[in-house]
């Protein structure tokens, strides 16, 4: 409505001696109709519009909650007696269903979808805004491929479900197998305390027969299978007097190990019921102290021998000083007995060329001689860059002041693993793999170079260090927040494309629907911290990978292979 008074608007009829006026007041509006045939107008009718049905702005729901009270009923909300959580429970039930049915009589086309921790994880990423850079450098025609298509990716999956192997995905059939142990790890039901009263069994046979060397437990022999509950587990492990007695509880932890569909989560439950860890704590802390490992797999020959034998020898340049001796005088009866004495011996005369004989040696002396493997890194035999990534990773690993009990409880339990799993113990954990992820981070600094040979940039490295202090590019840097690349000025691959303020390469597969939970939450919560730092910025995979990863992270985080 006007606000200078009233307003009139004429309006002609058809008939020439009609003519129509509107006013406009605040009271609504009314309509003149005049007869101007005759010589003095006249009024011939007048009708008045009712005013405005809001004269004040308008308050959502406020007619229907009266009118609701009028009629006495209750006010029913749309979102009223929907239990979200319940039905995204249900959800995940059901998809943890089909993941640990192998048989093909279900339909299992869920299961060709994203899963919807994958779908939680990155929806803060949708929902940030984009920037709008107009600066950013454009690389000079640069080479990369995208993630496979959605159609594709559903195929692929297909196939692994029906036992086939896939065209482009090559560790798409091991990510489905280690969720379908992680799964079937976590439904698993503990039992009695079998090995409380096992070990009890132990000690009180040790204290009736002191001169005996007995060999595996009696319920091992037999094939019976432990399983204990977590706790009674962890109570027996970290009894003070166990530094006395652990070749009597070591035959029962290698039977219950082996006997867990996934021994790796099964150690995380352990260590988190008896400490209180939290997930992330608890895999730093069996990743630190199952790093002696990573030497079975990556050194050759000699290289191992030489770091077995110079752990154990205080001047390994006498080759008159015989090995055993040495090995049997730093174990003696009091730690190992006769036939785990036996057993090294016998890994010690085999071959080293075979990684599961090596496995198996470092978990026997690793358990019963823990101190000749502090700072295994320093040895000659392992490369420099290992050397340094080792050094930082047990730096961070003293920042979370973990306890003498818990370290040697998790030592136990990953020694005890390794004997009964060498194979995949070595292959979990090898320095190789640290090698490998380095040359395709320096791969992707190649590229980025080709692209644009004057752009600047700090490393992950550099940042840890602060060599450029607390700002970089106009960005404050976090020398906890480090992906493999910042970049001073952003950068974009195609004309249109998106700003690019840091790049991180990844030399692994991460499946949205198939990799496990863990991996991918991981994953998701560190590119989440990079966007948060940085803002937008590159994943470069060194594997093929799926093109969901750039529809869920659209305009924020870009995902290509080179």
């Amino acid at each position: 409505m006007p606000s200078g008074g009233p307003s009139v608007i004429v309006n002609s009829l058809s008939s020439q001696r009609l003519v129509v006026f509107l006013l406009f007041t605040a009271q609504g509006a009314t309509w003149f109709v005049l007869d101007c045939d005759d010589d003095k107008p006249w009024i011939c009718w007048i009708a008045m519009s009712k005013p405005p049905r809001r004269i004040k702005p308008p308050t959502r729901g406020r007619k229907g909650e009266k009118k609701r009270k009028k009629q006495n009923l209750p006010m029913i909300h749309p979102n009223e007696g929907i239990d979200f959580g319940g039905l995204k429970e249900k959800f995940a039930e059901q998809r943890r269903t089909l993941i640990l049915d192998e048989s093909n009589d279900r339909d299992k086309s869920q299961l060709l979808e994203p899963s919807s921790l994958f779908l939680e994880k990155t929806q803060n990423l949708r929902l940030k805004a984009t920037e709008n850079i107009t600066d950013a450098i454009l690389l000079n025609d640069p080479i990369f491929k995208i993630g496979l298509g959605s159609e594709e990716v559903r195929t692929e999956r297909e196939r692994v479900l029906k036992g086939e192997i896939p065209s482009h995905f090559k560790g798409l059939p091991k990510e489905l197998a280690e969720q379908r142990k992680i799964l079937a790890q976590q439904q698993r039901k503990y039992s009695t305390n079998l090995l409380a009263k096992a070990t009890q069994q132990h000690k009180q046979s040790r204290e009736d027969q002191p001169n005996a060397s007995p060999g595996p437990s009696p319920e091992r022999e037999r094939g019976e299978q432990l399983v204990p509950e977590v706790d009674i587990l962890a109570e027996v492990m970290v009894d003070d007097r166990h530094e006395k007695n652990q070749w009597l509880i070591l035959p029962d932890l290698r039977t219950q190990l082996s006997a867990e569909p996934e021994p790796v989560e099964f150690m995380i439950r352990v260590l988190c019921g008896e400490y209180e860890f939290n997930r992330k704590s608890t895999k730093t802390l069996i990743q630190h102290v199952a790093s002696p490992f990573s030497v079975c797999k990556s050194m050759n020959h000699n290289s191992f021998g030489k770091f077995i034998c110079s752990s154990f020898l205080a001047d390994f340049s006498n080759p008159e000083e015989n090995v055993w001796g040495r090995l049997f005088e730093e174990l003696g009866p009091n730690k190992a007995n006769q036939h785990q004495l036996m057993e090294i011996q016998e890994l010690l005369d085999a071959s080293h060329n075979k990684i599961e004989l090596r496995c198996r040696l470092v978990g026997l002396l690793y358990y019963f001689a823990p101190e000749h493997f502090t700072a295994w890194w320093d040895h000659p035999a392992v490369p420099v860059d290992v050397r340094t990534k080792m050094e930082a990773d047990f730096n961070h690993f003293e920042l979370q002041n973990f306890s003498h009990a818990a370290i040697d409880h998790a030592r136990m339990l990953v020694c005890a693993f390794a004997i009964e799993n060498p194979k995949e113990v070595a292959t979990r954990y090898t320095y190789a793999r640290h090698q490998s992820g380095a040359a395709h981070e320096s791969k992707t600094e190649k590229w980025l170079k080709k692209g644009c040979p004057d752009v600047d940039y700090i490393t992950e490295a550099e940042i840890k260090k602060g060599k450029r202090g607390r700002t970089y590019g106009g960005k404050r840097v976090h020398r906890k927040v480090t992906p493999d690349i910042l970049l001073s000025t952003p950068v974009k691959l195609t004309t249109n494309g998106q700003s690019i303020h840091w790049i991180d390469a990844k030399k692994q597969f991460i499946d949205p629907s198939f990799s496990p939970d863990d991996r991918i939450s991981q994953f998701c919560d560190q590119i989440k911290k990079y966007v948060d730092a940085y803002g937008p910025g590159l994943v470069v995979w060194g594997k093929n990978f799926s093109d969901e990863w750039n529809d869920a992270t659209k305009d924020i985080v870009l995902h290509i292979k080179i």
